[in-house]
C-alpha cells in the first residue's frame, strides 16, 4: 500500500481544513517545502499536494511552491487544485510533477481531461471524487453535481482514467475514521488504482483499508497531530 502524506497549500502555508471548510483551517507550517522535506526524512516516497487557493478559485495559485517541492525532494508528487485545463496540467507535467489530479474539470470541461489522457500517459492523470452524503462536490467543495458516484466511476473508466482518489468530505480533518462502506463500494465497481482520503486517524484505519483492497491512502491531520508516526506506519505495511 502506498502512503501519501498530505500537503495542502493555502496562501503559501501548509494547512489542514476541517470538513473542507475554508473558515476552519489550522496552519501547521509556514514553509510547505520544509514540511515536504520533513516527510522525506521520515521515509516518504510519495507526496499528495493540493493547492487549496486554486481549488476554490479555479486557477492554480501556488504552482511555484508545488514545483519547488518536487525539485527539492525529488519524490513522486501528485498535485491537484485548480487544474481545469490542459495547459495548466502541461505546465505541471513539464515541471516534473508525476501526476495531475482533476476534479471539477472532469464534470465541467471533460474535453480538457480527455486531452490530458491522450497527451500524457494514463498514469499521469487521476480523478478526485470528493463527496458529502453521496453528493459529489466540485469547485473547492462549494458546488454539487447531479451525476452520482457510480455513474462518475463508469464515465471515468470509459475515457481511460486508471486512478481515482476518493474523499468523504464530512470526515476530512476530523480523525473520525475513513468511510469504509464507500471504500468497499468503490473497490467493487472500479478496477483501477484506488486511493482513500478523509478521516484516517490511526494505523488500524490504514490496515482496514488495505484489507478492502485499497491501493493507497492520503493522510493529513493524523500525521500532523502525531496520532500516526509515519516511519512506524511504513514498517507495518
Amino acid at each position: 500500500m502506498i502512503v501519501f502524506p498530505a500537503i495542502d497549500i493555502k496562501e503559501g502555508k501548509c494547512v489542514r481544513l476541517t470538513q473542507g471548510d475554508f473558515s476552519r483551517e489550522t496552519v501547521y507550517s509556514t514553509d510547505p517545502v520544509k514540511q515536504a522535506l520533513y516527510f522525506k526524512r521520515e521515509g516518504a516516497k510519495y507526496l499528495h499536494v493540493v493547492d487549496l487557493d486554486g481549488a476554490k478559485e479555479g486557477v492554480i495559485k501556488n504552482i511555484e511552491i508545488v514545483v519547488d517541492i518536487k525539485r527539492e525532494t525529488d519524490l513522486y508528487v501528485q498535485c491537484g487544485g485548480g487544474i481545469r485545463d490542459f495547459e495548466t496540467a502541461k505546465k505541471l507535467i513539464d515541471a516534473g510533477i508525476d501526476c495531475v489530479i482533476v476534479g471539477s474539470a472532469f464534470f465541467t470541461r471533460r474535453g480538457e481531461v480527455e486531452r490530458m489522457l491522450k497527451e500524457f500517459s494514463q498514469e499521469k492523470v487521476a480523478l478526485s471524487l470528493d463527496f458529502r452524503k453521496d453528493k459529489i462536490k466540485i469547485s473547492g467543495w462549494q458546488e454539487s453535481v447531479e451525476i452520482g458516484i457510480d455513474h462518475s466511476v463508469k464515465e471515468a473508466e470509459r475515457i481511460g482514467i486508471k486512478k481515482i482518489i476518493f474523499t468523504d468530505i464530512s470526515r476530512d480533518g476530523t480523525l473520525e475514521g475513513p468511510n469504509l462502506d464507500a471504500a468497499k463500494r468503490l473497490r467493487e465497481i472500479f478496477d483501477g488504482v484506488l486511493i482513500a482520503s478523509g478521516g484516517i486517524k490511526n494505523e488500524e484505519d490504514v490496515m482496514k483499508l488495505k484489507q478492502i483492497g485499497i491501493d493507497g491512502v492520503i493522510i493529513g491531520k493524523a500525521l500532523y497531530s502525531k496520532d500516526i508516526i509515519f516511519s512506524d506506519l511504513l514498517k507495518k505495511i
